[in-house]
């Protein structure tokens, strides 16, 4: 074997070497990637899940404001309702009591209390 074909043999050698060499780090790499992609996903789903968790309470909570909103409003009316219910009353009472006071004035009893 001539010196200029153990020089071939050699570079040969070589290129072949860092051509295995660029092949593993790229495998390396690719599985890196791939594994970093895994995560990723696996970290995606568990976000849509924790996602669609979140709009189911979102949800449930504004059923419940809707449902407590409904109530305050009936609480309301029917606070209202026996507001006017204690006035008519009040007014009822004050006119009871004029006309008893009324009626002992004309009976001459008077309110001696």
């Amino acid at each position: 074997m001539s010196l200029w074909m153990k020089i071939y043999v050699i570079v040969g050698a070589g290129i072949v070497m860092l051509a295995v060499a660029w092949g593993v780090a790229m495998h390396v790499q690719m599985r890196r990637l791939e594994r970093s992609v895994t995560e990723a996903r696996g970290r995606a789903e568990h976000s849509e899940q924790r996602a669609r968790r979140l709009e189911i309470d979102a949800n449930a909570f504004r059923q419940k404001v809707e449902f407590l909103e409904a109530s305050l409003a009936e609480v309301r009316r029917t606070a209202r309702r026996q507001d006017e219910e204690i006035e008519i009353i009040a007014d009822r009472t004050a006119a009871a009591r004029r006309a008893l006071e009324l009626a002992r004035q004309r009976s001459g009893t008077g309110s001696d209390r």
